[in-house]
């Protein structure tokens, strides 16, 4: 199975390149299990894909980049504003 890594200030999440389904959460230290971070389900890996029309999903994301739902089925918008910066300097 090919994974991928999202990295954001609270931790570290592994996920299926393939699914989006989170297969672990390490938090970093000092962050405990409530963090928002800890409560992600799924990424939204066909939105990326959409958005980055012709690009391969790479091995490492940054987390702003991604729309996901929560464990409690709550969806989180990839942040927009981080993205149009990211394009501006890549």
């Amino acid at each position: 199975m090919k994974t991928i890594q999202v990295g954001s200030s609270h931790g570290s999440l592994t996920c299926n390149k393939e699914t989006g389904m989170v297969i672990e959460c390490s938090l970093f230290h000092g962050e405990n299990e409530n963090e928002r971070i800890a409560q992600i389900a799924k990424f939204d890996l066909e939105e990326w894909k959409k958005c980055y029309v012709g690009e391969s999903l790479p091995d490492y994301l940054d987390i702003l980049d991604l729309g996901y739902w929560t464990k409690n089925g709550e969806y989180e918008q990839p942040v927009i504003d981080w993205r149009n910066e990211y394009r501006l300097n890549n």
